[in-house]
């Protein structure tokens, strides 16, 4: 089921990233530690979330596309258990759920206190480790599109979307979906399947 393939995916991405995270980390200026401050399981019902907005979505609408990106949906928000730390090695944490309170889009939120955002600190995550480059090129400007190539500017604005409706911190709320079809409209994508996909991922988590 869903919630066990995204604990399966996040046991691979722990192994991998105790290998990846003090390289990483110390070029982003922070001090390694030995716990991790983003919530598991929300990172996790992120995932799956995720997950499941490709396949109705896109799997009805582009599957060549949903194929190419699927796997980048599922991990692009992995940046954000390094992000977590340096929040916290900084004196950051109060300030950073500050602004989330009042609505700052959170990739603002990074870009102001730390300078780099999640999808960029994932790519160089991804980098390290050797992984296909495609993978780490279609993640790397999610948060910056007008810089994407145009090799791989609809597959960025398409985990855009996503990553937009699928945030752990405000995950499928009213102000995500808002934000993400608003994206998905400027963006040029579909978007009739995708606010129907959305309004049921909405319905499916309230019954949780």
């Amino acid at each position: 089921n869903y919630k066990t393939f995204g604990h399966l995916w996040y046991n691979f991405i722990r192994i991998l990233f105790n290998y990846s995270t003090g390289q990483v980390f110390m070029r982003l200026g922070g001090q390694v530690h030995a716990s991790q401050h983003i919530n598991t399981e929300d990172y996790i019902e992120a995932s799956n979330a995720s997950y499941n907005l490709m396949n109705l979505w896109l799997g009805e609408v582009d599957n060549n596309l949903k194929e190419e990106v699927l796997l980048a949906s599922i991990l692009q928000e992995i940046g954000k258990f390094i992000l977590s730390e340096l929040i916290i090695s900084r004196g950051l944490l109060k300030q950073f759920h500050e602004k989330l309170e009042l609505g700052f889009d959170i990739v603002d939120v990074e870009k102001e206190l730390l300078g780099v955002t999640t999808s960029q600190v994932t790519a160089e995550i991804f980098k390290y480790w050797g992984l296909d480059d495609n993978l780490s090129n279609m993640i790397r400007f999610v948060d910056n599109i007008d810089m994407c190539t145009d090799k791989y500017k609809q597959k960025s604005q398409v985990l855009d979307v996503v990553k937009t409706a699928c945030n752990p911190y405000s995950l499928l709320s009213d102000s995500s979906v808002e934000k993400a079809l608003k994206k998905a409209i400027l963006y040029n994508l579909e978007v009739e399947t995708l606010s129907n996909v959305l309004k049921t991922l909405q319905s499916r988590l309230l019954e949780q």
